[in-house]
């Protein structure tokens, strides 16, 4: 084939990789905007959404939330903050203007379920990103279109990518922006240009300022992964690297400096530290536990360790990139005191980590493949998988924390008991499950401060845990449940003409 032959071939398998990432990322954001809560009920969310308000206010102080003054007591000179990242509330200021807009023509909730509502869409357009970049990434990689295709969706929807769309948390945010980091990087070893390391060293800088811990990985990592490439533009490379990521060092030293008046101080007085000594419990935690176990949550995750040798063989850097970025997270929050991450759905802080584990996962889908066995094995540990994310996006996981919780005083049982794990409670807030229909005058007493928030909660916990049946719930019409069947419906037809698109013949 001739040169220009060649570059046209390229361009069209390129344009077809695309249109079926595409379709992945558009059938996913379907099913997570199906299947989604909209509704606010943790404490980090809230102050990543008091954080926007504080910030388009041109402050950095929170002022009174729907969940309290909790954080009052680390306040520093009396006022209250985040201690939380900076990114995820930046990132969702687009959609809290969208919430705003929408205030004027929604009034069937209060302005502040409104614009929480709007917020919470970041997650599940984060998250399909991600599902869209793990396929176009595994095909750069040279994975085959059915492998790449087949490891996207079963991170779309047999992971806990699914669940995590749903909660205002700050992971989905940073899972995609490390995945697309490392892909940059990836590019800018492999002959890419400046360009590719400008964009690493931006979106690195972004997953710091939004997991304040990843600081030391995105800092050395990056620079360990430049540093080892050959030819002349490296050091070219590592600079401009450095100047992108250099912005958002500075962000992050203003806002430290602004609230404890320390550029390097993160969270002063908090509860929790690291401690060599709790790193044993945290990776028994993380790996083995019956309440956090992150293949107990995830069972198709056994892929990766699958296809890792073979992996490593295709693509040396991003196999042990991928193995870097999966051990700091293991060994940093293994060792942080609060490594369960609080009342949330599994081990929360290995999520970010997920969409670079889950690069490993075509080379093990190719692997099981030659067994008939394995190949059965493969599709019982995908189908349990499935079962798993079913089970959390039909259930809130507060539902059965809050038993505990009431019951002995503290949930830390639900990560060390088999009779008290998340996944059984989650099937036994199930069987008691509400029905009963709500005075929809709820949702516009919810206000901050306003005692219906608790009650509202109290209700949202404790009923099927997707928008349509809360609606119904209010005396919403049956109509809920058609958008949702169409949203369903929506996300087939993606998929079905993405695994079209894989599956058909490469251009000629």
């Amino acid at each position: 084939m001739s040169s220009g032959g060649s570059q046209r071939h390229e361009l069209a398998v390129r344009k077809r990789d695309l249109r079926i990432a595409l379709y992945l990322g558009l059938g996913a954001l379907a099913l997570y905007l199906s299947t989604g809560r909209f509704f606010i009920d943790n404490l980090d969310g809230e102050n990543y959404f008091l954080t926007t308000e504080a910030i388009l206010r041109g402050d950095i102080w929170l002022e009174h939330g729907l969940s309290g003054d909790w954080w009052s007591k680390w306040g520093w000179k009396g006022r209250p903050f985040n201690p939380h990242g900076l990114g995820q509330p930046i990132a969702a200021i687009p959609f809290w203007y969208l919430g705003h807009a929408t205030e004027r023509y929604a009034a069937i909730a209060s302005p502040q379920l409104t614009r929480r509502a709007a917020v919470t869409l970041l997650c599940p357009f984060a998250t399909a990103a991600t599902v869209a970049l793990v396929f176009w990434f595994a095909r750069r990689l040279g994975h085959s279109r059915p492998s790449a295709f087949v490891a996207a969706l079963l991170f779309a929807a047999a992971s806990p990518a699914w669940p995590y769309a749903r909660y205002y948390f700050s992971e989905p945010l940073a899972g995609l922006l490390l995945l697309a980091a490392l892909y940059y990087l990836w590019v800018a070893r492999g002959g890419g240009g400046l360009s590719a390391a400008a964009a690493a060293g931006a979106l690195a800088g972004f997953t710091a300022l939004t997991r304040p811990a990843l600081w030391p990985l995105v800092l050395f990592g990056g620079i360990l992964a430049l540093s080892c490439t050959r030819g002349r533009q490296r050091w070219a490379a590592l600079a401009v690297y450095a100047l992108f990521l250099a912005p958002s060092v500075v962000l992050q030293g203003w806002y430290n400096y602004a609230r404890f008046s320390s550029l390097f101080e993160e969270w002063p007085g908090g509860p929790n530290r690291l401690s060599l000594l709790n790193l044993p419990v945290g990776l028994y935690g993380q790996l083995f536990s019956p309440g956090k176990s992150v293949f107990l949550y995830c069972p198709v995750l056994v892929l990766a360790l699958i296809g890792w040798p073979a992996f490593s063989r295709r693509d040396r850097f991003t196999a042990w990139a991928g193995i870097g970025v999966v051990g700091y997270h293991l060994l940093v929050y293994g060792a942080w005191t609060d490594w369960p991450g609080g009342w949330c759905w599994g081990p929360r802080f290995l999520f970010a980590a997920l969409p670079a584990a889950w690069l490993a996962i075509p080379s093990g889908l190719e692997r099981v493949r030659r067994s008939q066995a394995l190949t059965l094995t493969t599709t019982a540990l995908a189908t349990l998988s499935l079962a798993v994310q079913l089970l959390a996006v039909s259930t809130f996981y507060m539902a059965h924390l809050d038993r505990i919780y009431a019951q002995r005083g503290r949930v830390s049982d639900s990560y060390y008991r088999w009779a008290d794990s998340p996944l059984l409670g989650a099937m036994a807030t199930l069987r008691h499950l509400r029905w009963s229909p709500l005075d929809r005058s709820l949702l516009t007493r919810v206000t901050d401060r306003a005692a219906a928030t608790e009650e509202l909660k109290a209700e949202l916990r404790n009923t099927l845990d997707v928008w349509p049946a809360y609606l119904r719930r209010f005396g919403f019409g049956r109509w809920v449940w058609s958008v949702f069947a169409l949203g369903l419906l929506s996300c087939a037809v993606f998929w079905i003409a993405g695994w079209g698109m894989a599956r058909a013949p490469a251009p000629g």
